[in-house]
Order: C-alpha cells, then sequence, then structure tokens
C-alpha cells in the first residue's frame, strides 16, 4: 500500500505542476492577474481529482497484479500435484513413464532402474502403515541423494520406485544403483513403539536401446529386480541389454 501512496502521491505532483505552468501561460497570454484564489484553485482541484483517482487506479492495479501472482502460485501448485507423488515428492508414475517415453529415440538413452523396498509388508504388519510411509519417505530421501541431479526419479506405486539414467552406461548405472542401495543400507530408522528397522532395497536395471518401447524396458528392469529378491534381496542385478522388440539380452 506504501508504493501505492507514494506513485499517487508523485502522480498529483505531477498534475499540479502542469495545472500551474498551464494556468500561468494562459492568464499571461489573457493578461489575467494571478492572485490567491487562483493559487489555491490551481492546486486544490488537481489534488482533489488527481489524489483520488490514482490511488484508485494504482490500488486495482495492485489488487491484479496480486491475483496474477496468486494465480500462478495455485497453477504451479496443481501442476507439481498433478505430476508429483504426494507422499515422496517424486514423480508419480504417470509422469515418470512419460520422461521414459520422451528418451526413446535419443541416441544415448540411458538405463532404468527399479527399486523395491525389502520387507516392507512386514514394517507395516509390524509397526503400522504410519511407520511404512515414513520408511517410504527416507527410502526416497536416500535414493535422490545418491543419484545425480540428471537422474529422473519416481514412486511407480507401492514400495516400488523407478530411476531413469539419461546418458549413462551400464558401468555408470551399476556404479550409480550400487550407490543408491548403500545410501538405504546407511538409513537409520526406528518408527515410535518398535525397535530400530533395518532398511535396504533390491534393484532390476535395463539398458534402454533406441526404439525400445517403455513397457518392454520395464518388463526387462522387472525381471531383474525379481531375480535380486530371489538371490536373497539387498543386491543390484542388471540386465545387459534390450532390442527394439523387447527381447532381454543377459
Amino acid at each position: 500500500m506504501g508504493s501505492v501512496i507514494v506513485r499517487s502521491l508523485g502522480i498529483t505532483a505531477i498534475a499540479v505542476t502542469l495545472t500551474f505552468l498551464l494556468s500561468f501561460a494562459i492568464r499571461g497570454w489573457a493578461g489575467a492577474p494571478i492572485d490567491t484564489v487562483v493559487i489555491v484553485s490551481d492546486a486544490l482541484i488537481p489534488i482533489v481529482i488527481t489524489f483520488p483517482l490514482s490511488l484508485f487506479v494504482f490500488h486495482q492495479g495492485e489488487q491484479l497484479r496480486r491475483a496474477h501472482e496468486e494465480l500462478k502460485l495455485a497453477h504451479s501448485v496443481l501442476t507439481c500435484r498433478a505430476s508429483h507423488d504426494g507422499l515422496t515428492g517424486l514423480l508419480n508414475r504417470e509422469s515418470f513413464l512419460a520422461q521414459i517415453d520422451l528418451t526413446r529415440f535419443d541416441e544415448r538413452r540411458g538405463v532404468l532402474l527399479i527399486v523395491d523396498a525389502d520387507h516392507f509388508k512386514r514394517i507395516n504388519d509390524t509397526c503400522g502403515h504410519e511407520a511404512g510411509d515414513e520408511a517410504l519417505r527416507r527410502i526416497s530421501t536416500a535414493i535422490t541423494s545418491a543419484l545425480p541431479l540428471s537422474g529422473a526419479t519416481g514412486r511407480l506405486g507401492g514400495e516400488e520406485f523407478g530411476i531413469l539414467l539419461r546418458g549413462a552406461s551400464l558401468a555408470q548405472a551399476r556404479s550409480l544403483a550400487e550407490a543408491v542401495r548403500l545410501a538405504v543400507q546407511a538409513t537409520a530408522f526406528a518408527p515410535a513403539g518398535c525397535e530400530p528397522v533395518p532398511l535396504s532395497v533390491s534393484i532390476g536395471g535395463a539398458h534402454c536401446v533406441t526404439g525400445a518401447e517403455t513397457a518392454d524396458i520395464l518388463r526387462a528392469a522387472d525381471r531383474c529386480l525379481y531375480d535380486a529378491k530371489r538371490q536373497g534381496r539387498n543386491r543390484v542385478v542388471f540386465a545387459s541389454g534390450l532390442s527394439p522388440a523387447g527381447s532381454v539380452a543377459a
């Protein structure tokens, strides 16, 4: 409001000055006298008219500006909610899969990792669903902290997460997957009313060949995740490649 008043006073001062100049010029050209009444009226008329009018206009402009900012903020919040998981803040399943689709014809498409929390049902059953939710938040934080900024991360559903490492080689992806596994393993988790619970994840990875369908890449990574679970959990298993037709190379 202070800036509105200052701007209104500025416009009023300009109006008073212009009124004096114009009035004196006309009266001087016409040979009319300039007395106290003239001076007072030349000052009061623009003040009475210009100041409240400027105040109204600037106030309305400020209100419109604030409404526009609030609308932009609300739009940003709604956009974020539509594309992100409410519990973890990661991309939701639809948005994450769309990220994979966008890379379909990239020459260096990268590697997909599917990360699944080990023994998650045991946490829910023993410590409750609130503890389970907190475990998922801790795991998602550990995942993002272990990844470069260029990686896209999403929650695929339940206790399953997806990581798209754009442009990464298999060797780079293996290293990053191991970093994620170790970051989760190092995460302390002691839910209220329960003994400390060790957290761990199993990870399946598939190299995304240019042109391969997203569903085929997901199936390849899922198979590797299943192998990681079958081999004892808390480990990383990779498929070395995937053809555009969807066949997996071990």
